[in-house]
C-alpha cells in the first residue's frame, strides 16, 4: 500500500496498482476518488508529481435545483420570522442565500468574503481560497451589490459574521416550515447546483459557466448540460441551413 511508502517512490505504476487493490474491495468509484484526491493534495502540497492521477467518473446523481417559487418562499419565511435571541441570525442568512444564489458560491466561500476582496468600482469578488485552489473573481449581480453595500455599514471586515452551523439551523428551521424536512436533496449546496443551472439555462456557455463556479475540470461542470436542451434544437435549425 502507498502508506508504506516514500512520497518520491510514488509513480503512476504505483497508483495504478493502489487504484486496482481499492476496487478489489469493491468501494464505490466515489470512496476511491476521495482517496485520489487526498493522494493528490498531499503531493501537491510537496510539490511532487501528481497530473497523472486522474479520478474516475462517478454516476450521476440527481441534481437539485431551487426553483424561484421555493426560493421566494424560503426567504419569506426566514425573513419573516419573529425576531429572538435564538433566531438573531436569521435576516443574516436570508441575505446570504441570496448572495450565493447569484454568486454560485460554495458555503464556506460566502461566509468568509472580505471588503478588502470586493471591488465595487470594477463590480467584482475575488475568492482567493477555495476548493479547487484556484482564484477566481466572480461579478456581483444588482441584488448582490446592494446587499454588500448595505451590510457594509456594520462596520465589520465582511458582510457576514454567522458560522455554518448557524446558516444551516436557519435553513433547516425553513425547510421544516415548508415541508421540505424530508427532501434529502433540498440543502444550502443546491443553490450552487441553482446558480449554474440558471446559467445554463439562459445559454451561457458551460465554460463561462465553470469559471464562474470555480469548478476544476469542465467534466464536473457538464453535470448541467443536459438542462439546456434548447441548445440542442437551436444545433439542429443551424444545420437546416444547409440543406
Amino acid at each position: 500500500m502507498i502508506g508504506d511508502l516514500t512520497l518520491g517512490s510514488i509513480n503512476e505504476e504505483v497508483v495504478y496498482d493502489y487504484i486496482t487493490q481499492l476496487e478489489a474491495t469493491k468501494v464505490s468509484t466515489a470512496t476511491v476518488n476521495r482517496y485520489l484526491a487526498a493522494l493528490k493534495t498531499v503531493l501537491r502540497f510537496k510539490k511532487q508529481p501528481f497530473d497523472y492521477i486522474k479520478l474516475g467518473r462517478e454516476p450521476k446523481g440527481r441534481i437539485r435545483v431551487i426553483t424561484k417559487e421555493e426560493e421566494t418562499t424560503l426567504l419569506n419565511i426566514i425573513r419573516g420570522a419573529t425576531p429572538n435571541v435564538r433566531n438573531h441570525f436569521y435576516a443574516e442568512t436570508a441575505d446570504l442565500i441570496e448572495v450565493l444564489i447569484d454568486t454560485g458560491m460554495r458555503l464556506s466561500e460566502g461566509i468568509g468574503i472580505k471588503y478588502e476582496d470586493v471591488n465595487f468600482e470594477t463590480n467584482l469578488i475575488s475568492i482567493w481560497v477555495n476548493k479547487g485552489e484556484k482564484p477566481r473573481s466572480v461579478p456581483m449581480t444588482n441584488r448582490v451589490r446592494r446587499i454588500l453595500e448595505r451590510r457594509k455599514e456594520g462596520k465589520n471586515d465582511g458582510p457576514f459574521t454567522i458560522t455554518r452551523h448557524q446558516a444551516g439551523h436557519a435553513w433547516n428551521w425553513a425547510r421544516k416550515k415548508m415541508g421540505m424536512d424530508k427532501d434529502k436533496e433540498f440543502i444550502m449546496h443546491a443553490l450552487r447546483h441553482t446558480c449554474a443551472s440558471r446559467l445554463v439555462n439562459k445559454g451561457v456557455d458551460l465554460y463561462v459557466v465553470k469559471e464562474y463556479l470555480g469548478h476544476s475540470t469542465i467534466q464536473v461542470t457538464e453535470r448541467y448540460a443536459h438542462l439546456s436542451p434548447d441548445k440542442l434544437a437551436h444545433a439542429a435549425v443551424i444545420l437546416e441551413e444547409y440543406q
